[in-house]
């Protein structure tokens, strides 16, 4: 999502909504991040096909309240977790065995992501992360665990 205000200053002119969007779809194919080799096998990870790019106007907020850095955080971490909350297809309880994956009407995608951590969970260096007690979030422990960690919620760090 980009925050586009109404008001623009001459400084910020060239941000146009088009170059911003150009930037990110530019930023998000050329990243990549070498992760750990695990059982001799090496691990990278980048984002995925799926990526959604939309422009927030100050028309997207009520009360004309103003489009402010903290209002746009706040506006995007509500979307965030909705959208995940809706389309991940993740299960409304933690699960006991894996086997009980065979038994529940989710993704193909999700099923593969809640093995994934599952068997993650088993690696005792990976312990303090709790992934078998998350694998039904698909090893996400809720929208602030990453910001709270670090003394702050989402909304207000970003």
């Amino acid at each position: 999502m980009l925050s586009t205000s109404t008001r623009s200053s001459a400084s910020t002119a060239w941000a146009t909504t088009e170059l911003l969007t150009d930037a990110i779809r530019a930023a998000t194919s050329a990243a990549r991040i070498d992760g750990p080799e695990i059982d001799g096998w090496s691990h990278t990870f980048v984002f995925g096909r799926q990526l959604d790019v939309r422009p927030i106007r100050s028309a997207d907020f009520n009360d004309g309240q103003e489009l402010t850095e903290r209002a746009v955080a706040a506006y995007i971490a509500k979307y965030a977790t909705k959208g995940a909350e809706t389309a991940t297809g993740t299960l409304d309880r933690p699960i006991r065995f894996l086997a009980e994956l065979a038994q529940d009407r989710i993704t193909e995608h999700a099923r593969r992501v809640i093995r994934t951590a599952w068997t993650l969970g088993a690696r005792s260096e990976l312990a303090d992360l709790r992934l078998r007690a998350w694998a039904h979030m698909l090893g996400f422990r809720g929208q602030g665990s990453l910001g709270e960690r670090h003394g702050c919620a989402p909304a207000t760090c970003m």
